[in-house]
């Protein structure tokens, strides 16, 4: 009838068109269109043509895009934890640090093609393949830090990247030797990992206080001998 009105209501989270980046050592990069929830890891790998050879496909990541519709349902809350924990001070703390260094970042395996088709998209999300440099970084205390090339014989020990890097320095706690693995940083002990391009491996070095505290025991030790 006259001054009759038609309204269609209107979705606001509704988002007639998404996308997503893909980055680094890929033959395509650039910024896709996917269907939300619905496109893969594995559709956006497979429309961006695959992985260059410089790849390092097992330090790849997903991060999820900054909008509110993309936030995983179990989002942590510290402040709410806090209401009922009986965590101390310092346990909040690391909680919120633990949190803040984990948030929207998926972890996957590039090799496992189902597990890809498992992981799906939305809008404003960006996927990371790092360059494979070949390389081996030594850091910590060693004399001469930096990266040197990976080689694959089997022969080469963490002991021999380290002579590389200058040998152990005065300060080094050789019972502290640990390797990083590239991506997602896990600490290991050499015996526990195999070392492969992009890891790290870190000499720590002994506490100051303990340090002081061996050097005065030392010195006692010989004025007791003398």
């Amino acid at each position: 009838l006259p001054n009759d009105r038609v309204i269609v209501p209107e979705k606001n989270l509704a988002r007639l068109s998404s996308t997503a980046w893909i980055k680094g050592e890929i033959n395509l990069p650039g910024n896709y269109p996917i269907i939300q929830g619905s496109s893969s890891v594995y559709d956006l790998l497979q429309l961006s043509g695959g992985l260059t050879s410089n790849a390092l496909p097992k330090a790849a990541y997903l991060i999820r895009g900054n909008k509110i519709e993309n936030e995983v349902p179990n989002k942590f809350n510290v402040d709410l934890m806090t209401r009922t924990s009986d965590q101390y001070f310092q346990g909040i703390n690391y909680l919120k640090q633990e949190t803040s260094l984990s948030r929207n970042k998926v972890n996957f395996d590039l090799n496992n093609e189902e597990e890809l088709k498992s992981i799906f998209l939305f809008d404003g999300d960006q996927l990371f393949i790092p360059r494979d440099e070949n390389t081996i970084f030594v850091f910590g205390q060693v004399n001469n830090p930096g990266y040197f090339p990976f080689l694959k014989d089997n022969q080469i020990t963490i002991t021999d990247y380290i002579q590389r890097a200058g040998g152990y320095a005065l300060s080094a706690n050789k019972d502290r030797v640990f390797i990083i693995k590239a991506g997602n940083s896990s600490w290991f002990k050499p015996n526990e990992t195999k070392l492969e391009s992009g890891d790290r491996i870190f000499v720590d070095r002994f506490p100051t206080e303990d340090l002081n505290a061996l050097r005065s025991f030392e010195i006692q030790r010989q004025q007791l001998r003398n």
